[in-house]
């Protein structure tokens, strides 16, 4: 089978009243944009490498979260031969717990990922980011996708995994900022990945890949109304919030000849103060 990748950055925010939230947007983008490339060469090795199995080529996308996000960070140390990574990261959580004493259980949480990775840098510092993972239940297609990411279990869904740390309120501000084992500058990301199926009336080759560019450029880079969990228990609020002011990269990845593949979204929801536009939010 033969995989080919395409690569989606949306437009960067640049109106007078509404710009970015972070600094360097561009090359924010850019450096996941590697990181993407990254993880396409490696998915390629690991589908190649796998092809004499009892049931043929692993797809890691049909497997779970913390499959999928190993052979991201396979990628990233193959890649990048300085980096760190640690998978099921523990941190500390902020919001409500900040007060409470270190070590408690209730006081500790785990992130998908993080990463530090030296040959890449914004803003004259090295990228490093904590990374929440989602998987969609399904496979999409060109039919459905756009319904799906802006339903609650979309694109609302990261906002509200990244909400954890700051309950009711979504901000640009990284949840981690103020702890002492995490005030490096950094970033919070939310990875989205949806397998995908082509239907029968899709396009080939790189009109497929301009389809689901369309698509994901309708979606990240207009206003939105997020469904986010308010304050009260069990209570919903809509929350209108412009995606364009939140960076996102994606990597549509599959193969003609089985007509499967993946999506894999990558949002940029916060950073520390030394990161963004507004260092006094």
């Amino acid at each position: 089978m033969k995989f080919e990748k395409h690569i989606f950055k949306s437009t960067p925010a640049n109106n007078e009243n509404f710009g970015p939230h972070f600094l360097k947007q561009e090359a924010i983008q850019s450096s996941l944009e590697e990181i993407c490339n990254a993880w396409a060469t490696h998915l390629r090795s690991h589908i190649e490498q796998t092809k004499n199995l009892p049931k043929g080529s692993m797809l890691p996308w049909e497997d779970n979260e913390r499959a999928i996000v190993s052979t991201l960070s396979a990628a990233i140390i193959r890649k990048f031969p300085q980096s760190l990574v640690l998978e099921e990261c523990r941190v500390k959580k902020p919001g409500r717990n900040s007060k409470q004493e270190s070590g408690k259980s209730s006081d500790s949480g785990r992130c998908d990922l993080w990463a530090f990775i030296p040959e890449l840098k914004v803003a004259s510092k090295p990228v490093s980011f904590y990374l929440e993972a989602k998987r969609s239940r399904t496979s999409k297609t060109t039919n459905n996708l756009q319904d799906y990411l802006r339903t609650d279990r979309g694109i609302s869904r990261l906002f509200n995994d990244y909400l954890k740390s700051n309950p009711g309120k979504i901000r640009k501000l990284s949840p981690y900022h103020n702890l002492n084992d995490r005030e490096h500058p950094h970033y919070v990301i939310g990875m989205l990945v949806m397998p995908f199926e082509r239907c029968s009336n899709d396009p080939k080759g790189d009109d497929l890949y301009a389809k689901f560019d369309g698509i994901l450029r309708d979606v990240f880079e207009k206003g939105h109304a997020i469904k986010v969990k308010g304050n009260g228990e069990g209570t919903e609020s809509e929350r209108h919030r412009r995606l364009g002011r939140f960076p996102t990269v994606a990597l549509i990845f599959g193969s003609q000849d089985d007509r499967n593949g993946m999506i894999a979204t990558f949002t940029v929801f916060g950073a520390t103060r030394d990161l963004l536009t507004k260092r006094n939010d």
